[in-house]
């Protein structure tokens, strides 16, 4: 089978408008949304023990949207706060800027801060 060429989707900045009208759509969480209830269905997420953790990344063409990394001689950089079940399935993803706390983004992954 034959790898599309990228004239297949289209130009890069149409391919991104497309992208930013969806993600304001909200339509990559619901599609999230919907897998994690399929799959709860067919296989059933492990609800009894969770694991949370957090990344720092680089983020040196980001314009906004990120902060100063503070392990990073305080680039640019951003922050992913990733909750899992017991078997590694993704069942929240938070995304802010690296020099958020990680204790400020519990409540955006689902977690209780008491």
């Amino acid at each position: 089978m034959e790898s599309p060429a990228k004239s297949d989707y289209g130009s890069a900045s149409a391919v991104h408008k497309y992208f930013l009208e969806w993600q304001a759509a909200g339509v990559f969480e619901q599609l999230w949304r919907a897998s994690l209830l399929e799959y709860d269905e067919l296989e059933g997420i492990a609800w009894e023990w969770q694991s949370l953790d957090g990344a720092l990344v680089k983020a040196p063409l980001a314009l906004e949207s990120v902060g100063r990394n503070p392990t990073d001689r305080g680039k640019n950089g951003s922050k992913r706060s990733l909750l899992t079940d017991e078997k590694g399935l993704p069942l929240a993803l938070v995304i802010s800027g690296a020099n958020t706390h990680d204790v400020k983004l519990l409540a955006d992954t689902g977690c209780d801060s008491n």
